[in-house]
């Protein structure tokens, strides 16, 4: 019998994943070093308030704009309230406090750290299992920042230290409830970060 040709599948990214990818760097790479500029002019939760309504404001406009439906049974906002407070009043509350104390880019140190807990509740919160390839990643990743870590420091003093412990909290709150939201599938997700958003702004 002939041999069917297979079809390899095109790996090469389009121009907008391409921009999708650099936008992403930069905002999120930048972001901490925009917070630590800014909570030296406005109160931290202040700061993070006005952020994440700003921030709500766009994302439900444009959820709007895609004709996107709402959560429509109550548990579902239950969760999204919770999940308001857990991945962003919380946690980003703690990052503008800290940051008060803590380098920027100490506090980027430190919560490059999130994908490795990410994918070490993720198992435990949802029974999925991780590859062991992206664990070893996970795990080499955070050796390296270990390493950073150790050369960087956190300074001597007590408030210093504080923020730093802060910023692991938030980052482990973060962590706790990404897992769970990973698989919630792709239209909790969708109003999951807006939802989120407009909670933690009050």
């Amino acid at each position: 019998m002939p041999e069917t040709a297979q079809t390899q599948p095109d790996s090469s990214l389009t121009r907008g994943q391409v921009l999708g990818f650099v936008s992403l760097c930069l905002i999120w790479g930048t972001t901490w070093l925009a917070i630590s500029f800014l909570v030296h002019d406005v109160p931290p939760l202040q700061a993070a308030s006005l952020r994440f309504l700003i921030a709500a404001a766009v994302l439900i406009g444009l959820a709007f704009s895609q004709k996107r439906n709402w959560p429509a049974e109550r548990p579902d906002w239950k969760a999204l309230l919770v999940l308001g407070f857990t991945m962003m009043a919380f946690p980003f509350g703690l990052v503008f406090w800290a940051e008060q104390y803590v380098a920027s880019s100490m506090t980027a140190i430190l919560y490059s750290s999130s994908p490795l807990l990410v994918t070490l509740l993720t198992p435990i919160m949802t029974g999925n299992k991780v590859p062991r390839g992206a664990v070893l990643a996970m795990v080499v990743g955070f050796g390296a920042i270990l390493v950073l870590f150790y050369h960087s420091g956190l300074g001597a003093s007590g408030r210093s230290l504080l923020g730093g412990v802060a910023l692991l909290a938030s980052v482990s709150s973060s962590a706790w409830s990404a897992a769970p939201t990973k698989a919630c599938g792709p239209g909790c997700a969708c109003w999951s970060s807006r939802a989120a958003l407009a909670a933690s702004s009050a």
